[in-house]
Formats: C-alpha cells, sequence, structure tokens
C-alpha cells in the first residue's frame, strides 16, 4: 500500500508518539480517516483499559479493540492482522512481565542504576530503543501519552522521541541519585514540582518542541502533534486551549516562534483579550486567532 507524504507523515507522528510498530500505527490511524487527535484519544482509552498488562500485549491486543468507525475501510489491514494473530498463536512468546518495583533497597548504587539500563536496552546498538522505551515507562506505571513521559525526558536531557543513550539514562539519572524504579517513580513527582517555577517550565516548555523535531535542523513541526503537545503538556492552564488547537488545525506546520511565543500569550492575555495589543510583535497565527475568537463572541450577541 502506497502512502502520501502527509499519510507518512502522520503515521510516524502516532508511531512515535505511541511507541508502536508501523503497522500497528498504520491500524488505528487508517482507522481514524487520519485524524491524528481523535486516534490518541483511542490509543490512550485503549491503554487505561489493558492498565495492568505489558507494553507488547497492549499492543497485540489494540488491533482488534479499535472501534470501526469507517465502514468503508479496506477490510485489508485488519484481516491481514487477525490472519497473523491466529498464525502466530501456535507459537507461544512469554509476555513481558512488569518489573516488580521494590521499596528498600539501601544507598543508591551506580552498578544497579547500569543493570537497570541494560535491562531495556538493544545490546546491537547500545541504547534503549522504542520498544524498550515503552516498557520502562509501564514499568514506571506511566502511559506513553502522559505529560510525565516529556518530563522524564526533559530531565535525561534526550535529545531523540523513543530512544535513551546511556549517558543520558545512566549520568542523569545517576546525578538524582535514582538506581531503581521505585526512587525513579518518586522523583518523578519531585520533577513535576520543580516544572512550578515559571522558568522551569518555559525551559521545559520549549524543550518538547526541539526534542520533537523530526531532524534538528527543521524548523518546525506539523500542526496536529503540535496540537497533540499543547494538549499534553498546557491541559487546564488555558481555558481557550481547545478553540486554539481547532483554530491551528488548519496550518499545516507550527514554527519554533510561534511555539514559543504561545506561552507568553496565554502568560500575559486576559482570558476575554482585553489587553491584547495588535500592535504587539505577535506571530500572525496568534493575531488571527484573536481576530477569530473575537468573531466568534460576536457571534453569540
Amino acid at each position: 500500500m502506497s502512502l502520501t507524504e502527509f499519510q507518512e507523515d502522520q503515521l510516524r507522528i502516532f508511531s512515535d508518539f505511541s511507541i508502536t510498530s508501523e503497522e500497528i500505527s498504520l491500524g488505528f490511524i487508517q482507522s481514524y480517516d487520519w485524524n491524528l487527535q481523535t486516534c490518541f484519544e483511542a490509543f490512550s482509552q485503549t491503554q487505561k483499559t489493558n492498565k495492568e498488562v505489558g507494553v507488547a500485549e497492549i499492543v497485540e491486543l489494540s488491533l482488534d479493540e479499535i472501534p470501526e468507525k469507517n465502514e468503508n475501510l479496506s477490510s485489508s489491514i485488519f484481516q491481514q492482522k487477525k490472519e497473523e494473530k491466529e498464525e502466530k498463536k501456535e507459537i507461544e512468546v512469554p509476555k513481558p512481565e512488569k518489573k516488580p518495583i521494590k521499596k528498600d533497597v539501601g544507598p543508591p548504587k551506580l552498578e544497579r542504576l547500569v543493570s537497570l539500563f541494560e535491562s531495556y536496552y538493544n545490546k546491537k546498538s547500545g541504547k534503549i530503543e522504542i520498544e524498550g522505551v515503552g516498557q520502562y515507562f509501564s514499568d514506571l506505571g506511566i502511559e506513553l501519552l502522559h505529560v510525565d513521559t516529556l518530563i522524564i525526558c526533559y530531565f535525561l536531557q534526550a535529545k531523540e522521541a523513543g530512544l535513551f543513550t546511556k549517558d543520558e539514562f545512566v549520568n542523569n539519572w545517576w546525578k538524582e541519585r535514582c538506581d531503581t524504579l521505585e526512587r525513579m517513580k518518586q522523583k518523578v513527582v519531585e520533577f513535576q514540582k520543580r516544572l512550578e517555577k515559571k522558568e522551569e517550565f518555559e525551559n521545559f516548555y520549549k524543550f518538547v518542541f526541539l526534542f520533537s523535531k523530526e531532524t534538528p535542523d527543521r524548523r518546525t513541526i506539523p500542526s496536529q502533534e503540535a496540537s497533540v503537545l499543547w494538549g499534553i503538556i498546557l491541559k487546564d492552564k488555558y481555558p481557550h486551549l481547545q478553540d486554539w488547537m481547532e483554530f491551528v488545525s488548519n496550518q499545516q506546520e507550527i514554527n519554533q516562534d510561534t511555539w514559543n511565543l504561545f506561552l507568553d500569550f496565554i502568560q500575559t492575555i486576559n482570558k476575554d483579550f482585553s489587553n491584547y495589543d495588535p500592535y504587539s510583535a505577535w506571530p500572525v497565527l496568534i493575531d488571527d486567532f484573536v481576530d477569530y475568537m473575537q468573531e466568534k463572541e460576536q457571534e453569540k450577541k
């Protein structure tokens, strides 16, 4: 099956954020007519339903649990997956088990942290790759689309989505004196508190954009990916967030300037836009959004 450039881009975004294989991601995204927002919501709900099982089991179950909203979809992808699953049933493959979180293990030990890293890493690359990352977050009890995944990536100074190098994982967790899943879980609570400081949150917000770019030299990210990220990290922080995400859905790309200044905008501009100055140096997209919201308000009167 050949995909358009747009479809390949959407597939990459969903696969990166859901940490699933390309085939699984394709099944989800096709069933929702390539609507990323709806796709993420459905995947998140599937994770909640299967919260007690390992990542591999969630992925295996998810194809059967996708509501078939598009009745006109060719049955090939789902039929093929069902046939593959029936063939695989003949070979019993053990599911990854959640690692038990030990509580009191004495003072932190570097060798224990290295051993934990090696329990997830790919021996050939020497890195924790996409499957290991998914299993790691599952063992921490963190859903893949939760803000805590981005928070951990931020404090581990990760450079690439779905990947942890040994330096990123070991060096940064050792600085925090965390060598077990239990200590890491407790440290995430502390990380959340650190982000309550305005400057730290701003640094985190800017990191998310850079972290999410497909390549380091790319200057933009797709608008639908930006909307998903805004929904995760700005949830309950801006009353017009849903309006904003709907408004930018008509855009193809979001650049870094618009991304960064949107945070300034929601921190300084009143809910009713009464202190908004159209002659200030806001990005055109934000100017247009204010006009859009004011027109909507006028229509209500």
